[in-house]
């Protein structure tokens, strides 16, 4: 449903006419959002039995965020660090490629795609990129972690089965120009995240990771708030900051003392 009625939100980025063709762009976007729900709820059911079982600490985040605890304190803090280590994969692309660009080594260009450019028409464009950048970063992690799994069902080894993931998708990145060896050393230090993200923090860490990471990269962001090309930075911010405030908030949730709970369940005197 959230994937769903996320897709659904592209609509925002459309030109909308009162013609008939308008029923029209509707029903295409109603379509795309069901081949998305369908795409992801296929990967899903197919993935959860076998990850539940090889590795269930990685769901109890994801599992409680799902039931409804959206203040539960571990749903925070593996949604806290998956921002913060979100913000440190796209730190650390942006300053490699900085370096590379100022010592002359061939380097691949900055990301950007078509939601870099939608973004700096407008507010309601910008908005409309960030659902966007977010609901491609979930098929962008479930893609991967079915290649993790079934090489591990067939391999039995979780460690063999990281470290050809980890290759294809060095292999899948590589455009093909500039510098393989410096592809291959930036290439370890985001897959080194994306792994400490999966197996530290389970799959909501990796999710909110994922999501921070492609959307700090491909949003065009600026200093300067007072440029007509701002608002695609004051709507990360508002989106980035705003989710790190409520984890770090769910984070320092206090339960009730056992003491208190007992206290609390004795008739007043």
């Amino acid at each position: 449903l959230y994937l769903g009625i996320m897709r659904l939100l592209w609509l925002l980025a459309d030109h909308h006419l009162p013609l008939d063709e308008e029923l029209r762009l509707i029903v295409a976007h109603l379509v795309w959002s069901l081949y998305r729900v369908g795409l992801v709820a296929l990967f899903y059911l197919a993935l959860e039995p076998y990850a539940r079982r090889l590795w269930p600490g990685m769901l109890v985040s994801w599992m409680r965020l799902l039931d409804g605890r959206l203040s539960d304190p571990k749903v925070g803090r593996d949604a806290l660090f998956g921002c913060l280590i979100g913000v440190t994969a796209a730190l650390t692309s942006s300053i490699t490629q900085s370096l590379s660009y100022r010592t002359g080594l061939p380097t691949s260009p900055p990301v950007a795609s078509v939601w870099t450019l939608e973004s700096l028409l407008g507010f309601r464009h910008a908005l409309s990129a960030v659902i966007a950048i977010q609901t491609e970063s979930v098929i962008d992690v479930l893609i991967p972690m079915m290649f993790l799994l079934i090489l591990r069902l067939l391999l039995k080894k979780t460690w063999i089965a990281v470290v050809i993931t980890t290759l294809v998708g060095m292999a899948v990145f590589y455009s093909g120009s500039g510098n393989l060896g410096l592809h291959v050393a930036l290439f370890v230090i985001p897959a080194t995240l994306f792994w400490v993200a999966l197996f530290r923090f389970g799959f909501l860490g990796l999710l909110v990771s994922t999501s921070f990471s492609e959307l700090l990269r491909q949003m065009p962001l600026t200093p300067d708030l007072s440029a007509w090309y701002a608002t695609p930075t004051i709507v990360t911010l508002l989106v980035t900051v705003g989710l790190a405030l409520y984890a770090y908030r769910s984070t320092l949730a206090r339960r009730r003392s056992p003491v208190a709970a007992e206290l609390g369940e004795l008739p007043a005197s």
